[in-house]
């Protein structure tokens, strides 16, 4: 199976900045900058995150792992984010989400007890 992930990066910053520069970069981008909600099945979202005061979150679709262009995209969606003057301070976060769909039972618990 092609394993999916995707990524939610928070920031401080302008959020129209970031949205505008992760466009000239060459990403597909959809905004939701005047709203908290916002997701896309094939573009990044640049969005208001209600966590964090001044800033906002850059929220990738899904890419697959193994796809070296879809990793190629997280690189550059955080290099251009930084460049846009998005920052991170202590209110911000990295979450990432990992399609575990076909994960068996005994890998879940595997997975539950690694972490806890």
């Amino acid at each position: 199976m092609h394993r999916k992930f995707g990524v939610e990066v928070e920031f401080v910053g302008s959020v129209d900045s970031v949205l505008s520069a992760v466009r000239n970069a060459g990403l597909s981008t959809r905004s939701s900058r005047h709203s908290y909600v916002g997701h896309s099945n094939s573009e990044w979202v640049v969005k208001l995150d209600g966590s964090v005061s001044g800033g906002g979150e850059m929220v990738s679709p899904p890419l697959y792992f193994d796809d070296v262009e879809a990793r190629g995209q997280v690189t550059k969606a955080v290099t251009t984010l930084r460049e846009a003057g998005g920052q991170p301070n202590g209110q911000c976060g990295i979450h990432v989400h990992v399609d575990a769909s076909d994960l068996t039972h005994a890998q879940i618990l595997a997975v539950i007890r690694t972490y806890h």
